[in-house]
């Protein structure tokens, strides 16, 4: 009796659950809305693309409730701004503060598989490059870009960064800053050496043609003024010297231009032939000798003349001319044969009883015998004549 007992209070109860559950789901269909008790009848079968809004992409893989919020069905937005707005309470990945300021709709440059790798349509971006391209939102200017108050859009365009046209009014470093040959072209080999900036000769505008500023130089002239360069010094007419040109020359002209003899090459007729420099002039001395034989650099007076064959020292007070008869180095010797000894112009100038057991011939270096170099002429034992 006590099995069959339990049996029934078991069926009883079961029924009365069942009973209590059936009102409970009535409840709950009670004070939901009326869409919401369409939702609830939607199958696990519904297609959704009776709806004019196919899943795709991302959408196949989330859970309805995120688009139909509280089980709301009719009414949801199928626009990506409708559930993706910055405003809208429906999508959990909402358009960001940050995202660029664009009149595009979403899938114009976004896809439903994901939000990131979008392609960009500049066309529609309002406001200036650097909003996005700020090395945060997307790639910006490198650390070796070039210095500049330039907007992107000055030089860059949409279609790619390269190539880019450039434009030098607002650069705000030295021009070596780029024009290193990293960068930009600097300096060939063959470039002077100098320590200008380059805008000191050169200008934006082109490379050529180009002022110059001898000031910071920093090698010799020649290296430039070589003929290949620059004018150099000319193949005749200039005078030879070791010098560089800066010894005589100045950087604001060739001339006029100083001259120092110092360094100077060559004999001093080179020059001083009448076309470069100042020659003999007409009333000169006729002599093979050069001109620093008897001038010096310092002035053409006073002249000192050496003979070239060292004659004994006749005096100051015997003129040129008592020798030389013209106005010429040659002396008209007495007797040809004796020259150039002293006897070729005073061989008769003698007492003949004093010399008659001599030679003239042997005796015809008078000075080196008897007489001596002095001034007065006078001999050992007799004078001169």
């Amino acid at each position: 009796m006590s099995q069959v007992f339990i049996n029934i209070f078991y069926y009883q109860a079961q029924s009365r659950l069942q009973w209590i559950m059936k009102q409970f789901v009535l409840m709950l269909l009670l004070l939901l809305p009326v869409q919401s008790v369409e939702a609830v009848t939607i199958g696990k079968n519904f297609d959704h693309f009776e709806t004019n809004f196919i899943l795709n992409g991302a959408h196949q893989r989330i859970r309805c409730g995120i688009c139909h919020n509280r089980g709301q069905f009719k009414g949801t937005p199928t626009l990506c701004t409708g559930c993706h707005g910055v405003s809208s309470s429906i999508a959990v990945s909402k358009l960001s503060f940050a995202h660029i300021k664009s009149n595009e709709a979403c899938d114009n440059c976004h896809t439903e598989k994901r939000w990131t790798g979008a392609r960009v349509d500049h066309n529609s971006i309002d406001g200036s490059c650097f909003n996005c391209h700020n090395t945060r939102n997307a790639k910006g200017k490198r650390s070796s870009h070039v210095s500049s108050s330039n907007l992107c859009e000055d030089c860059h365009r949409t279609v790619a960064w390269r190539p880019a046209r450039f434009t030098h009014d607002n650069v705000s470093q030295a021009c070596a800053n780029c024009h290193n040959t990293v960068i930009a072209r600097g300096k060939n080999s063959l470039h002077i050496q100098t320590t200008t900036a380059c805008d000191s000769c050169h200008s934006t505008n082109g490379w050529r043609p180009a002022k110059f500023i001898h000031e910071n130089i920093v090698n010799n002239c020649n290296s430039c003024h070589n003929r290949t360069r620059a004018r150099g010094i000319p193949l005749t007419g200039h005078v030879q010297t070791t010098s560089g040109c800066e010894t005589c020359h100045t950087t604001r002209a060739w001339k006029p231009a100083t001259f120092v003899h110092d360094s100077a090459t060559g004999n001093c007729s080179n020059c001083h032939n009448g076309s470069v420099a100042s020659k003999q002039s007409s009333g000169h001395f006729s002599t093979t000798k050069q001109c620093n034989d008897c001038h010096t650099v310092r002035g053409w007076k006073p002249a000192r003349f050496v003979h070239g064959i060292n004659y004994p020292n006749h005096g100051s007070r015997l003129k040129c001319i008592k020798c030389h008869k013209t106005n010429n180095q040659t002396i008209q010797w007495r007797d040809q044969s004796l020259s150039p000894d002293c006897a070729g112009c005073h061989r008769n100038k003698y007492t003949p009883k004093e010399h008659k057991n001599a030679s003239v011939v042997a005796l015809k270096d008078c000075a080196g015998t008897c007489h001596k170099s002095k001034p007065e002429h006078s001999a050992r034992d007799s004078g001169w004549d």
